[in-house]
């Protein structure tokens, strides 16, 4: 399940009504949590192992990413990446004996990037500029990160609008990449992929950069 939840304070911990709908999942990704390192700490949701990177530059941004006990004992935290300013994200590996992925783990990325006019990135810099850093980051870390044994799963708010274009990759030189050991895809689960259906039908330029790493990565967009 994921949620962006513009302030994740004490009080929407605790109400029952919050609870009541995290509790009907076993993992639970938030975005915007607006949390300190202090708060996040403190912030606990029973039968969950909370994970979090919070934002130390001012108030905003950051994720969480809660998991019920049963669970956790098979996740490892791979990476905290606050690297680029008003970017959080949080990368976990969820071991193959928790999941039914004929026994791949799972390497899961919560993301929250600001959005690409926020104030938290340098003044006057295009906006084509800032998509590169945000989304360069986030391709370096998959590369480094991913396993042979992994399935990448990336979630969370990106602020990108993509409208109706393609996320598909060239198939054919990912096919070419494969026979040359430059890389592993599932070709055959692309080609069958269903073209995607958007209603927002605006683009930006995180949008652009989202669907150029999905093209680069093997990555297909699943919401839309």
């Amino acid at each position: 399940m994921l949620l962006n939840v513009r302030n994740l304070g004490s009080d929407k911990v605790k109400s029952s009504e919050l609870s009541a709908l995290l509790a009907k999942h076993d993992i639970i990704a938030l975005t915007e949590t607006h949390l300190s390192s202090f708060q996040a700490h403190d912030t606990r949701l029973a039968g969950y192992k909370h994970f979090f990177v919070t934002r130390s530059e001012r108030k905003g941004g950051g994720v969480s990413l809660l998991i019920k006990d049963a669970l956790a004992r098979h996740v490892s935290v791979v990476r905290e990446c606050t690297a680029v300013m008003g970017n959080e994200i949080l990368w976990v590996r969820i071991n193959h004996a928790a999941l039914d992925l004929g026994g791949k783990n799972l390497l899961l990325a919560l993301c929250y990037c600001s959005p690409c006019d926020s104030g938290m990135y340098p003044k006057r810099q295009k906006a084509e500029t800032t998509a590169q850093q945000v989304f360069e980051n986030i391709s370096s870390s998959l590369d480094e990160l991913r396993g042979g044994n992994d399935i990448a799963m990336l979630l969370g708010d990106f602020n990108a609008r993509t409208g109706s274009l393609s996320d598909l990759p060239d198939l054919e030189l990912l096919e070419g990449l494969q026979r040359e050991g430059l890389g592993s895809f599932d070709v055959n689960g692309l080609m069958q992929a269903p073209l995607r259906r958007n209603e927002d039908i605006e683009i930006n330029a995180f949008g652009r950069a989202l669907l150029q790493m999905c093209m680069d990565k093997g990555l297909l967009i699943l919401n839309g």
